[in-house]
């Protein structure tokens, strides 16, 4: 995004931090054109196109050498961290596939080149 804002000055852009559920919301009454989701809509009234996979694992500093096997645990080590000091706390990892949506409608061209440039970008 922030080389599309470079690419692209003259375009006016505003990133936001939203829940899933937001982001359908907004997408649904056209305050949002795009959005990047890691689940699909239960109902397919928006457009979407895969644009990654992504494979999270735990981490933790590498002074937690205790195993991490149930939640009690994880709640209980330290995560603040300074560069370099993780460590992988599980060898459990969860993938899933990540998503840009879109409102099933014409779209901008601006909203169509910001579509095409994220697509290329990923």
């Amino acid at each position: 995004m922030l080389r599309f804002g470079r690419d692209f000055p003259d375009v006016g852009m505003e990133i936001s931090l939203l829940s899933t559920d937001d982001i359908f919301t907004k997408l649904a009454n056209r305050s949002l054109d795009l959005g990047i989701i890691a689940r699909l809509p239960e109902k397919m009234s928006f457009v979407t196109s895969k644009i990654f996979e992504e494979t999270v694992v735990m981490v933790s500093r590498s002074v937690n050498t205790n195993p991490m096997t149930t939640a009690g645990d994880v709640l209980k080590a330290k995560f603040v961290t300074s560069p370099g000091i993780l460590r992988v706390a599980s060898d459990k990892t969860n993938s899933s596939s990540v998503y840009l949506a879109r409102p099933d409608h014409p779209m901008s061209k601006v909203t169509q080149s910001a579509m095409k440039y994220l697509m290329n970008e990923t």
